[in-house]
């Protein structure tokens, strides 16, 4: 597959790990020391399965690193994704979030099935 076409293809899932994580507090609970899963876990109430998932996940995106059993922060996660950094963008990641909701219903609003064209607004 061309690799193009695969990263557009690749981007809602990705997305919603950042997403997903900013929204548990992730990147603020590791700040600038490494955790073991069931800690992190445990610091953001979630069950420890899935979370090391999310945990990889965010590993793979380059957003968390992996050492010696402990998940870390990376320097872009620091800069851009941990809460009272001077360039934190979790705010607008929150209302992408919110805003996002809204395009779920875009096929039908285009097609004109179902959906009320107001529901889109909301």
């Amino acid at each position: 597959m061309n690799a193009g076409v695969y990263e557009l293809l690749m981007a809602p899932f990705r997305i919603q790990v950042v997403i997903t994580a900013v929204r548990l507090g992730l990147f603020r609970i590791l700040g600038d020391r490494g955790l073991p899963a069931e800690e992190i876990a445990g610091l953001c109430h979630t069950v420890v399965g899935p979370t090391q998932a999310l945990l990889e996940a965010c590993v793979e995106l380059g957003l968390v690193t992996f050492r010696h059993g402990l998940y870390g922060n990376t320097h872009f996660s620091r800069l851009y994704l941990v809460e009272g950094s001077p360039r934190y963008v979790g705010n607008f990641i929150k209302l992408i979030h919110q805003e996002s909701k809204a395009w779920d219903n875009l096929y039908e609003i285009v097609s004109g099935k179902e959906v009320d064209a107001m529901e889109f607004s909301k």
